[in-house]
């Protein structure tokens, strides 16, 4: 009987350590799956780095020599004190004295105050030899008054500064990660990391009994898991293969891919891995990750140009990167950094010496960033458009964007500061109480590129990632006018005779018949006003006369003046049409009044200037064509008549609410008050802005009120660093000022309250 059992229990036995080996094996194998995807995974990855256009000084710009050297700071120039030979990425501040002593020629000394010498960065491409320009300054007007290139000693229009990146994508995850080799690493760096982090690495393997115990019986002591006795190797497996759980379950998974890893790796190999996927703190949306990236999060620095006191912050923030972050908490990162040193000291990694100016070091100061977050439906729009055109490749790309971060961050404090303004009004409230969100849009361009330098495409994103600036299509009312007046101007009248800004057309009300269905236009006042200028129709925005205006002119040829512009959207040509009720997206629109700003000649907007793989070949470049799709005097006339919508028409509101500079614009607003738009631009920015609710709830605002404010909001904080220029006006055109006398002949009459000021207007001098 004895002899029965025992031979059951060692069957039993035996099975079971079968099926446990099997299974143990099954598992192992798992593992050894997991191991070979993720380093598979990550050879393969694919990284979506993305960059905002170069900042430009240019002459006339009006920005200090404080603020010159605040921006080169923070794209990582060094400031070099006296007189030296400049290298790359570095720059100096003469006294004022040299300043004057090499003037360029034609510059006047009183005007100069001060100067600073810039040396760009090497040009990778061509090994372009380094450029170095100086730049003078008027203390007086705040502003640029001249750019040298101190090798030709030619006078320049501008200076580009290196394009700037605010983004990173791996495999679809929003991570700041700039990825260094071993021997490209600071020593210093991976003492730090050894000494506080794992001083028997190069001995273990993959896992230390030692810190394993005393971590156990913390955790027992604690009634839970409160500590770990994980070795790099552990870290990186947490970090790279594994949830950041703190269980024995996971533990156990760890501590035996820790063992497989380091089988199939060497020691460089993980200590690599380790530096370049080891989680070391939060930028905004995005993580940032190995050391090369914390870098230059923390230092603005690379990597092979930090010391031993920034080495080992950074090894200490390891442990915790909130807890350790030097922004946020100086004193819990000062004392674990001088904890990191002390290791190394005592472990003969450092000099005495050595170690006294690392723990005096103070710690770094946050820089101020310009973009406050990443222009997330800038990016989107971006990936969305990369994707469109299977431009991400496994190996990784970079990716050249004409967001300008300074346009951008404008836009988006525009947009904010403008909807919290109309939520306070009471209408706006009570919807707002109702569960209704009002929401808008913002797109920029810079007219003579064709560059996209800043979209907003919502109040928040983390709440709707509808992008309204690309996707909405809405009712573009008013805003429709300029083409309807730029196709009159195209055309002769039913006498035969050019539209001019003074041809006196009526505004009487009509009907027209379309098929079974009438269409009676009506001002936004009520009134009609007789015969009228054909410059005070489109500054007034006057329905009935616009009406008459484009169903005299053609409606198929304002359609195929629409469609040169760069509208795409579907039109029908019905009467409805010379008063915007058709919808379009606000980028159609910056489209068609970036033509409008060039003086015709059309400029494809662009998103993107060029993508460069990781192997450094460029796979995409915006292309240059440029085509005049209208006459460029015809288009003149449209813009001084636009600047009378400002000065003194229905946007108005501009120059009220403080923007001054030379702008053309117009004010568009839907008959059923849903949509609320204002397009305009100086000669160095054409911007458009939208306010409305998605669901078309009728908002009471009109263009003024609701989307012009944040245009000029917008237009103060960006447009007005460049100079104060006007409009440059093509040949074969003048001109001409219209008294008070003059306009009242033309039978304008005052609204109650209008007082009329004379009206400069731009003529054809040989219109036929």
């Amino acid at each position: 009987m004895n002899h029965q059992r025992l031979r059951i229990f060692l069957i039993a036995a035996v099975l079971t350590l079968a099926v446990s080996t099997v299974l143990t094996w099954l598992w192992l194998s798992s593992l050894e799956k997991l191991i070979e995807e993720r380093l598979e995974s990550k050879k393969f990855s694919s990284t979506v780095e993305l960059f905002a256009a170069p900042g430009r000084l240019v002459r006339g710009q009006s920005i200090t020599l404080l603020q010159v050297m605040t921006d080169l700071k923070r794209l990582g120039y060094t400031e070099r004190k006296g007189i030296q030979t400049l290298q790359s990425k570095e720059f100096q501040v003469p006294p004022s004295d040299v300043c004057l002593e090499d003037l360029p020629d034609g510059s006047e000394a009183e005007f100069v105050s001060s100067c600073i010498d810039i040396a760009g960065p090497t040009v990778d491409e061509s090994q372009a030899p380094l450029s170095i320009y100086r730049v003078y300054f008027s203390q007086a007007s705040q502003s640029v008054i001249s750019i040298e290139d101190r090798q030709s000693r030619t006078e320049e229009p501008f200076f580009e500064l290196e394009p700037e990146p605010f983004a990173q994508f791996a495999q679809g995850r929003p991570i700041l990660k700039t990825y260094r080799e071993l021997g490209e690493t600071p020593p210093l760096c991976l003492n730090a990391i050894l000494a506080i982090e794992d001083k028997e690495f190069l001995e273990h393997k993959g896992f230390n009994i030692t810190s394993i115990a005393r971590a156990f019986f913390k955790n027992l002591k604690a009634g839970r898991v409160t500590q770990g006795g994980s070795t790099i190797t552990q870290q990186l497996v947490k970090n790279y293969f594994l949830t950041p759980e703190k269980s024995y379950t996971r533990k156990a998974k760890e501590f035996a891919i820790a063992i497989l890893l380091e089988t199939r790796e060497s020691k460089d190999e993980i200590l690599e891995s380790y530096i370049n996927e080891i989680y070391m703190g939060q930028n905004g949306a995005f993580e940032v990750r190995g050391f090369g990236a914390a870098s230059e999060f923390y230092f603005n620095k690379d990597l092979s140009r930090i010391d031993l006191a920034e080495c080992a912050l950074l090894a200490a923030i390891i442990n915790s990167p909130g807890r350790f972050n030097p922004f946020k908490h100086p004193e819990d990162a000062t004392e674990r950094r001088n904890r990191v040193l002390d290791l190394m000291k005592e472990l003969g990694m450092i000099r005495e010496d050595e170690w006294k100016l690392a723990v005096e070091k103070t710690l770094p100061q946050e820089r101020v960033a310009l973009l406050k977050e990443p222009a997330p439906y800038y990016v989107q729009a971006v990936m969305g458009w990369l994707e469109e055109r299977e431009l991400i490749s496994e190996g990784g790309i970079q990716v050249f964007t004409s967001m300008n971060i300074q346009a951008q961050q404008a836009a988006q404090e525009a947009v904010a500061r403008g909807i919290s303004q109309l939520e306070k009004r009471k209408t706006i409230s009570k919807l707002k109480e109702g569960g209704k969100t009002l929401e808008a849009s913002f797109v920029a361009s810079d007219p003579i590129t064709g560059d996209i330098i800043a979209l907003v495409g919502g109040r928040d994103y983390r709440k709707s990632q509808f992008n309204r600036a690309i996707q909405a299509k809405r009712q573009v009312g008013s805003v429709m006018k300029p083409i309807v007046y730029l196709a009159a101007l195209e055309q002769l009248d039913s006498q035969g005779n050019v539209y001019t800004p003074i041809t006196l057309i009526s505004d009487e009300k009509f009907t027209l018949k379309t098929g079974p269905n009438t269409w009676s236009p009506k001002n936004y006042d009520g009134k009609a006003h007789g015969l009228i200028p054909l410059f005070y129709a489109l500054k007034e925005s006057l329905n009935i006369a616009t009406a008459r205006l484009g169903n005299e002119v053609g409606l198929d040829n304002i359609l195929s003046l629409a469609r040169d512009l760069g509208v795409t959207s579907q039109l029908q040509a019905l009467p409805s049409l010379t008063l915007g009720a058709f919808e379009m997206t606000p980028l159609e629109v910056l489209q068609a009044y970036s033509t409008l700003a060039r003086q015709g000649k059309k400029a494809e907007l662009s998103l993107v200037r060029k993508v460069v793989s990781d192997e450094g070949h460029i796979i995409y470049r915006s292309p240059l064509n440029r085509e005049q799709v209208s006459i460029p005097q015809k288009v003149a006339v449209i813009i001084a008549m636009l600047k009378q919508v400002i000065n003194s028409g229905t946007g108005q509101v501009v120059k009220l609410l403080g923007f001054s500079m030379p702008a053309a614009g117009k004010t568009g607003t839907t008959s059923d008050y849903k949509d609320t738009w204002f397009a305009g631009f100086t000669p160095f920015v054409t911007a458009v802005s939208w306010v409305g609710y998605d669901d078309n709830t009728p908002t009471g605002l009109s263009g003024a009120s609701g989307a012009a404010p944040i245009w000029a909001d917008f237009m103060k904080q960006f447009a007005a660093r460049y100079p104060p220029n006007d409009f440059k006006w093509p040949e074969g055109t003048e001109l001409r000022e219209l008294s008070v006398e003059d306009q009242l002949s033309l039978g304008i009459v005052p609204g109650e309250n209008e007082i009329l000021n004379p009206v400069e207007l731009l003529f054809e001098t040989n219109p036929y």
